[in-house]
């Protein structure tokens, strides 16, 4: 199956840490490509992520709009952390 851009593919994973596990993969590929761009100064337009159960195929136009989807990634981690863990405090006591 070929998805479009990586929310879709995300919504296709139903267990939640599975889901994770994936956002976190993507965000480190991204972040590679990010590198890439500014180590090499190549402009990348279009990735693709073969996962096994799927492969992405996306278009970005400038290093911008991955910062903008790596964001986006980071704050669904915290919204799926948060419903798996719940939103309580965690007291870490330092001697």
């Amino acid at each position: 199956m070929i998805y479009p851009n990586f929310f879709t593919y995300l919504r296709s994973i139903d267990d939640v840490c599975t889901r994770i596990q994936k956002i976190y993969q993507i965000i480190d590929f991204l972040e590679d490509a990010l590198l890439q761009i500014a180590e090499e100064g190549v402009t990348i337009q279009s990735y693709e992520i073969d996962s096994g159960q799927g492969k992405v195929e996306t278009n970005y136009r400038n290093p911008n709009q991955i910062m903008d989807v790596i964001q986006g990634l980071q704050r669904r981690v915290n919204q799926l952390e948060a419903s798996l863990n719940g939103r309580r405090s965690k007291m870490v006591f330092v001697k």
